[in-house]
């Protein structure tokens, strides 16, 4: 296993410990499942949300960047992201998005990022486009809709899932 497959594993495992500290049932959905990682439980045992895990290991300021364009079209009811990250191991933080904010959030956030200069203000070559998207609470520019602290009202934000 790489130390991303790792990183992948220990968030949803730490998505799970919350979800069962919360009382609520849970499970890794099948592996390989293209849009979900963990499926949530009502006391009847119907499914009641959905979750897609992102984990990142490094500081939080530099958020999530193991999105991708697919992201941008999975907005559905019963779907969030749960976005752990695991860079402190003894406090882990999450932030847990409904999947329509990140589905409207990642093409704008592209958008705007590639509307910037190249780094060092290189005009002679345009950026290059790819299917990779990220995600952080402060892009460091403007993204319209999502100022700095956008993500602070989705910051351990388990009761969503229960709602």
């Amino acid at each position: 296993m790489t130390k991303v497959a790792f990183t992948g594993a220990a968030g949803e495992h730490y998505v799970l410990y919350r979800l069962h500290a919360a009382g609520l049932m849970a499970a890794l959905a099948p592996r390989n499942a293209p849009s979900v990682d963990v499926i949530v439980l009502s006391p009847d045992e119907r499914i009641v949300a959905e979750i897609q895990v992102k984990a990142s290991t490094g500081p939080l300021s530099s958020g999530w960047g193991t999105l991708n364009i697919k992201d941008e079209t999975r907005a559905r009811p019963g779907l969030y992201y749960a976005l752990v990250n695991i860079h402190d191991p003894g406090l882990p933080v999450a932030y847990i998005l409904p999947s329509a904010a990140v589905a409207d959030v990642l093409p704008k956030q592209h958008r705007a990022y590639h509307a910037r200069p190249r780094l060092r203000g290189d005009t002679s070559r345009p950026k290059v486009d790819n299917k990779m998207r990220s995600i952080r609470d402060d892009f460091g520019f403007t993204v319209p809709g999502y100022p700095p602290g956008w993500m602070q009202p989705y910051r351990e934000a388990w009761h969503l899932l229960a709602e």
